[in-house]
């Protein structure tokens, strides 16, 4: 890791307390100034979530577990979390097959697993805020405002059918 001080003119390298290991592809994003995150994609286990309150100084791991422990390789997850308010969500992809959206009422101190209602899918999805989120697979649309709580479920007219077959490896991104 690589960090500066005086708006990107010089940069050090850091190698700071228990940061995101080197031999992982990593998603970095800040939410503020300080509260900064750090996603990994490892070849197998369980990818945790890297949170920093001090700017980078100092990281602490999360690890989440999916409901009933299963996991496949691929597992990783879908972006940096979002932080509203206190609250945070990320989406994760399941084994590239499955997508559930984790949840933390304690700004990413602890993590609880939402599942999209039916069918086990692959979701492309857009966390607007911590409790605001739309997903799409193929002609459905599934929208949250209160954090997976409750569903409004949508066929659209159109099928977005990259999303659904092996074309990509993962699904395409989408931003409302």
């Amino acid at each position: 890791m690589f960090a500066t001080r005086d708006g990107g003119g010089t940069w050090r390298r850091i190698n700071p307390p228990n940061a995101p290991p080197a031999g992982c592809d990593k998603d970095v994003g800040f939410t503020d100034g300080m509260l900064d995150w750090a996603v990994t994609a490892c070849l197998a286990g369980t990818p945790p979530i890297y949170r920093t309150r001090d700017a980078g100084a100092h990281w602490a791991k999360t690890t989440v577990q999916p409901p009933g422990g299963d996991l496949g390789s691929g597992a990783e997850f879908a972006g940096i979390p979002v932080v509203t308010s206190g609250r945070a969500a990320v989406a994760f992809d399941l084994d590239r097959q499955r997508t559930l959206i984790y949840r933390s009422s304690d700004r990413g101190g602890s993590w609880q697993p939402v599942r999209p209602p039916g069918r086990a899918s692959l979701w492309a999805v857009d966390i607007r805020t911590a409790q605001s989120w739309i997903l799409i697979h193929a002609d459905q649309l599934l929208r949250t405002d209160d954090a997976g709580r409750t569903w409004t479920h949508t066929t659209m007219h159109h099928r977005f059918a990259a999303i659904t077959n092996s074309y990509y490896d993962f699904a395409p991104l989408i931003d409302f």
